[in-house]
């Protein structure tokens, strides 16, 4: 396999890629982690959280999702509607417990990237959830030692 691309993990998400030295492709300099997955429609998420923080500290966590985010205001070459399918939910779990939530609506554009902070308060797994129009929800999660 190419390195950067990549593996199935058996459960329709691809395992993060890798280059040659091992790193994950855009890991944080900090030593944090970036996490891939891909769902079976082509939609891939990206979310970067770190892998150890100390109990008060402020967590810069980020997450990327390829998604057309189709407004349904656009028209095809044929001159057809092309209709709206985006994303229209997204919610941070820490633990369980929502520290994040954004409602989104037609004029998010495609790819949406979203950056947000939450106070490390004890070890565990933070979720990331989208909540898609056509009723999929994409979930990636990770975990988070807190000393």
């Amino acid at each position: 396999m190419p390195s950067g691309q990549g593996e199935d993990a058996g459960d329709g998400r691809a395992a993060a890629g890798r280059n040659e030295r091992g790193a994950h492709r855009g890991a944080p300099p900090d030593g944090g982690r970036v996490e891939s997955g891909t769902a079976m429609d082509g939609v891939r998420v990206r979310i970067a959280v770190p892998a150890t923080a100390k109990r008060g500290e402020v967590l810069e966590l980020k997450t990327l999702i390829t998604h057309p985010m189709d407004n349904g205001f656009m028209f095809s070459r044929d001159g057809e509607r092309i209709p709206r399918h985006i994303i229209h939910r997204f919610e941070a779990l820490y633990n369980g417990a929502l520290v994040f939530r954004a409602d989104w609506h037609e004029a998010v554009s495609t790819n949406p990237f979203i950056s947000f902070h939450t106070v490390a308060d004890e070890s565990g797994r933070i979720e990331f959830r989208w909540y898609d129009d056509d009723g999929a929800v994409y979930t990636e999660s990770a975990d988070i030692e807190v000393g």
